[in-house]
C-alpha cells in the first residue's frame, strides 16, 4: 500500500468511527453558535458594565445565541457600541460610523426584519462607541 491508499484508509476509519461522528457534528454547532451549544445559549446575559467591555466578535456571538427579542435588545445596543468602538481608529471612519449609527435604527424600523427593535439607546450607544474609538 502507498502512502496515498493509507490516507484514503485513515480518514475511511475516522469517517465510519462514531464517536468521530458526534465530535465533528458538535463542534460544528459550536462553530455555528448554536443556542444550545452557547455558554450564553440558557439566559445568561452579562451585566451592562460587562456588555460595555466586551470586545464586538464576542458581542455578535452572544447575540448570535439568544433566541428573544427581549434579549436581542438588551445586547443590541452594545453590539453597535464595540462594532463603532472596534471600527472608529480614524476621523474618516468615525465619521461613517457616527452616521451609520444615526440611520441605522431608524432605518431598520422602516424596513423591519431585524433581530432587534430601533431605539435612542441604540443609536446612543453608537455614537458612544464613535467617541471611544477616536480616543482610545
Amino acid at each position: 500500500m502507498g502512502i496515498i491508499d493509507d490516507v484514503f484508509k485513515s480518514v475511511g476509519d475516522l469517517a465510519s468511527d462514531k464517536q468521530f461522528q458526534d465530535d465533528v457534528v458538535t463542534n460544528a454547532k459550536k462553530l455555528a453558535m448554536v443556542p444550545e451549544y452557547s455558554e450564553y445559549g440558557k439566559g445568561a446575559i452579562p451585566t451592562e458594565e460587562e456588555l460595555a467591555k466586551m470586545s464586538w466578535p464576542d458581542l455578535l456571538q452572544l447575540r448570535n445565541s439568544l433566541t428573544t427579542r427581549a434579549d436581542q435588545n438588551a445586547v443590541a445596543p452594545y453590539e453597535h457600541r464595540a462594532y463603532a468602538r472596534e471600527f472608529s481608529g480614524d476621523p474618516y471612519s468615525a465619521a461613517q460610523n457616527a452616521i451609520g449609527s444615526l440611520g441605522y435604527s431608524p432605518a431598520k424600523g422602516i424596513i423591519g426584519g431585524a433581530r432587534s427593535d430601533p431605539s435612542f439607546r441604540e443609536i446612543g450607544q453608537g455614537l458612544r462607541g464613535v467617541w471611544e474609538g477616536l480616543t482610545k
